[in-house]
């Protein structure tokens, strides 16, 4: 039987500033899969994918991913973990107002350490293949919506992690954006062989994926 490529188990994740709590009995994703995670606004998703990813101490539980256990490691340890496997998409894009679009696409790279000729190479096709090759100079407050989730994606992809994560990557967008946007996640996700996790609640973006969960099956 293969061994899953992410496990997160008895998560529970208690809120400070109310009584809502996050339990998750049991969640597991193959490697190469593409997932999503659907539910309305409040109901936890954001706060289980920013568990996965480290980005939050669960309460209690365990996430395993790819065989290192993300919850015992030390936040020092997590941020690296995280600079080199995963990708993240953030739903309000997270762009850096004073770097201007290259610079932010290539800001993981830099807190990982110094980028080379190479990986520069590498975020101005990556841009290119995007649609953004003459944007690159630009800061993120002469970019359209479409534009700067284009840019997010980017800056998520340009490690090649073993994961991306994305959180609502189409909620601030039209319909016709956000077509787009999804096919590039997929386009890029399949480039680089990467599982991926899709935190919607659009539901026409269903058919497109191998797995969907709901916040009603996986949340207690």
């Amino acid at each position: 039987m293969t061994t899953p490529f992410l496990v997160a188990s008895n998560i529970h994740v208690q809120y400070a500033t109310s009584e809502f709590s996050l339990r998750v009995a049991s969640f597991s994703m193959q490697k190469g899969e593409h997932c999503a995670l659907l539910g309305p606004s409040g109901c936890g998703k954001t706060t289980f994918i920013e568990v996965i990813a480290g980005v939050k101490q669960a309460d209690q539980g365990e996430v395993n991913i790819d065989g290192v256990e993300i919850l015992s490691l030390s936040e020092t340890e997590r941020r690296a973990f995280r600079l080199n496997s995963i990708g993240f998409v953030f739903q309000q894009f997270e762009l850096l107002p004073y770097l201007t679009v290259l610079d932010n696409v290539l800001l993981p790279v830099r807190l990982a350490g110094r980028p080379d000729s190479t990986v520069r190479e590498r975020a101005l096709q990556l841009l290119g293949s995007l649609g953004l090759g003459n944007k690159e100079m630009q800061y993120p407050d002469q970019l359209s919506q479409g534009e700067k989730q284009r840019v997010a994606i980017a800056r998520s992809v340009i490690r090649e992690p073993a994961f991306i994560i994305a959180d609502e990557p189409t909620g601030n967008l039209d319909t016709q954006n956000s077509e787009a946007v999804m096919n590039l996640l997929f386009q890029v996700a399949e480039d680089i062989d990467a599982s991926m996790l899709v935190v919607t609640h659009d539901t026409s973006m269903l058919p497109r994926f191998q797995t969907v969960h709901s916040c009603e099956e996986l949340f207690t």
